[in-house]
């Protein structure tokens, strides 16, 4: 499925000859007021808001919520809620193992309901070490 670009942020980079795919925040900046404001940021913080310009393209993050951010690096005393999506979590076994069991009994208690267990999963893939 190729990926949405509602935005017009798509880019593509070609790279030894393999094409990738990203959304620029380049492109972000010239239709939210970023601007020079872009070269900026730390990059802890593009980092965010590539992942937050990548999930609004599937929907989980409003343009509200871009906006706020931009709002934001321009007034640090704004506390907008910012989702973050990491694309994994490592979990030892010591906090790991509660986590495991409370997924079972989420599954089991939906399984009661006469629902598909299924649906009771992380939304990011879990590494338990």
């Amino acid at each position: 499925m190729a990926p949405s670009d509602r935005l017009k942020t798509l880019q593509e980079l070609t790279v030894s000859q393999k094409t990738y795919t990203y959304y620029s925040l380049e492109s972000l900046s010239q239709q939210l007021p970023l601007g020079s404001d872009l070269q900026r940021l730390p990059h802890c913080l593009k980092i965010l808001l590539e992942g937050l310009l990548r999930h609004h393209h599937t929907g989980r993050v409003p343009l509200s919520t871009l906006e706020a951010f931009v709002a934001w690096t321009r007034d640090p005393t704004a506390r907008p809620t910012l989702p973050f999506f990491p694309s994994r979590v490592l979990m030892q076994d010591f906090t790991g193992v509660p986590v495991l069991v409370d997924l079972a009994a989420l599954r089991d208690a939906v399984a009661q309901r006469g629902e598909d267990p299924r649906t009771i999963n992380p939304c990011v893939p879990v590494d338990l070490v």
